[in-house]
């Protein structure tokens, strides 16, 4: 699988965490902050991950998978961006 650049894993997030939560996208990408989406819990975090991880290839490491990443759709797009990045550089 081809690295995806940043917009990639942007459209990626969007699409997941507005599929997975059953939302439009335009109202997911509007929120200041994820948390305060309905039906945005612990399982439905797991399910963003696992399909964001699929679709990308790009795995987020564990010392990510904290609070803040999940602040807001900017801050969960450069968490897998910069995963991403980090990849590339091994």
């Amino acid at each position: 699988m081809n690295d995806p650049d940043p917009i990639n894993v942007g459209e990626v997030t969007l699409t997941t965490v507005s599929s997975v939560l059953g939302l439009d996208p335009t109202h997911v990408a509007e929120a200041t902050a994820l948390i305060e989406l309905p039906g945005f819990d612990s399982i439905a975090i797991m399910a963003i991950l696992d399909r964001i991880e699929d679709n990308t290839g790009i795995e987020l490491p564990g010392e990510l998978i904290v609070p803040d990443t999940f602040e807001s759709l900017d801050r969960l797009i450069d968490a897998f961006t910069d995963a991403g990045a980090r990849r590339r550089e091994v």
